[in-house]
């Protein structure tokens, strides 16, 4: 399956990560590189690249100014939105990253956000499931492998968590009746994708 990178960091398991969000290009599930993040499934229908990058999905985000700053990636939001292996379902994507609010740059908390607009709801949830494997496996490649999945039930939706064996966390839910997917990775101790969807409004 070809897979399109929408984020990726520059650390390894045990060292102070240093996050550095930037375009990558498609890449299949034997060569994604060690610094995959977050990929999407390729489909092989419709008109594949034909995105857009739209940070006013950040909207549907939940406000987190009292302890969170989010700087939206345009670099890295366009080259997912162009990229042709990109699946044709997605209308609309924005990656941003979350630091906690007067940390050092060097902080070793942070979450990388992908908002992902659907041209129509969700209605498969086999695609949904995949979306969330090939996510997980890319976020956690250079994190030790995948070590497990769970749910979770916040504001009546249900959340996906991923964990890596070297701690870090992925949460993915669908929200807007199935149009809108978020999928959040998370460094550090403090789980900040955990507190995001926590208070993404029901």
């Amino acid at each position: 399956m070809a897979l399109v990178v929408a984020a990726a960091i520059s650390t390894a398991c045990g060292a102070s990560p240093s996050p550095s969000v930037s375009p990558a290009v498609a890449q299949t599930p034997s060569t994604t590189p060690a610094t995959t993040l977050a990929a999407t499934p390729a489909s092989p229908s419709g008109f594949p690249g034909s995105a857009v990058a739209d940070p006013d999905l950040f909207e549907i985000l939940p406000d987190m100014s009292d302890a969170f700053d989010l700087t939206y990636d345009p670099e890295t939001t366009a080259a997912v939105a162009g990229d042709p292996s990109l699946d044709s379902r997605i209308a609309a994507v924005a990656t941003g990253l979350y630091r906690i609010r007067g940390s050092a740059p060097d902080a070793a908390d942070f979450a990388i956000v992908n908002v992902a607009r659907l041209r129509e709801p969700i209605v498969d949830e086999a695609w949904f499931r995949d979306w969330r494997d090939t996510y997980d496996v890319a976020a956690c490649r250079q994190a030790g492998g995948v070590a497990g999945h769970a749910q979770a039930q916040i504001h009546e939706r249900t959340l996906f968590i991923g964990s890596c064996t070297g701690g870090l966390f992925t949460y993915h839910v669908l929200i807007d009746g199935g149009a809108i997917v978020v999928s959040i990775t998370s460094v550090g101790p403090a789980r900040m994708g955990l507190t995001v969807m926590q208070r993404m409004t029901p």
